[in-house]
C-alpha cells in the first residue's frame, strides 16, 4: 500500500545522497591535483633568533566556488610561521558564510570523512602548513553569498600569538 506521503518519501534518499555528494565535492581532493590526501609541511624560513613572537604569513588563499544548490564550500591557503614560537590557528571567519570550521579530510578504506579540528592547527617555527583539497581546510557552512569564480572572499584568521590576520581569498576552481 502506498502511503499519503509516498512521493515525499521517495525523494528523501536521493536528496540525502545529493547533499553528501555536494559536501564531498566542496572539500574533497582533486585527482588531477595529486593523490596525496594529507597536508604537506615545507620546512623553510629564517635562522633569525631575535624574533620573540611568532610571525605568521598567509599566501595563496583560495576558495572553491559554491556548487549550485550547495550550502558548503572550502577554503585553502599556505600558512607560514617565520618566528621563533609555536602559534595555533584557532578560528576562521569568512564574510558570506554563516559558520566556519577548521576541518581535516581523511581517506580510510575508500571512504572519505571530514572531522573538525577543535584544537586548531599548530604552526611550528620555520614551517609552512599547506591547507589543500583532500587534507586540512577551512569549511564554509551556510553559504550566504554566491562565491562564483573570480569573486574575492574576506577571511579573518584567529591565532593565539599573531592575533587576527585578515586575508583576501580568490574564488577559483582549482589551486
Amino acid at each position: 500500500m502506498i502511503s499519503p506521503t509516498w512521493p515525499a518519501e521517495r525523494h528523501r534518499i536521493p536528496a540525502a545522497l545529493l547533499a553528501i555528494v555536494l559536501v564531498v565535492t566542496a572539500c574533497g581532493g582533486d585527482d588531477a591535483a595529486g593523490a596525496d590526501a594529507g597536508p604537506t609541511r615545507e620546512v623553510g624560513g629564517t635562522d633569525d633568533e631575535s624574533a620573540a613572537a611568532a610571525t605568521i604569513s598567509v599566501t595563496d588563499a583560495w576558495m572553491r566556488p559554491a556548487p549550485a544548490g550547495s550550502a558548503t564550500t572550502a577554503l585553502y591557503m599556505a600558512i607560514s610561521n617565520d618566528g621563533d614560537d609555536i602559534d595555533v590557528l584557532r578560528t576562521a571567519t569568512i564574510k558570506g558564510c554563516a559558520m566556519t570550521e577548521l576541518h581535516m579530510t581523511t581517506m580510510e578504506d575508500d571512504v572519505m570523512t571530514m572531522s573538525p579540528l577543535p584544537d586548531g592547527i599548530t604552526v611550528t617555527p620555520d614551517t609552512t602548513i599547506v591547507l589543500g583539497p583532500g587534507g586540512i581546510h577551512v569549511m564554509c557552512i551556510g553559504v550566504e553569498t554566491g562565491f562564483t569564480e573570480g569573486d574575492r572572499a574576506t577571511l579573518e584568521l584567529g591565532f593565539d600569538g599573531a592575533g587576527a590576520v585578515v586575508v583576501e581569498a580568490q574564488v577559483r576552481r582549482d589551486g
